[in-house]
């Protein structure tokens, strides 16, 4: 039977562990594509607010 060395261990540690390296092109076309699918969510649920908000005024002033 082959015995390990700590540093075969640690190697293979590392190796199964860590997540793959991106490029950073990579990772920044990922953040901006992230970012901007997280702004047209934030801008829809402000309209659909404002719009909620609008209906509910009228309601209460037609009381």
């Amino acid at each position: 039977m082959h015995a390990c060395t700590t540093a075969q261990t640690q190697m293979v540690m590392w190796t199964l562990f860590t997540p793959p390296k991106l490029s950073i092109d990579e990772v920044k076309f990922q953040w901006k594509s992230q970012f901007h699918g997280w702004i047209s969510y934030m801008l829809d649920w402000k309209n659909q607010f404002n719009d909620f908000a609008s209906v509910r005024k009228q309601q209460c002033e037609n009381l």
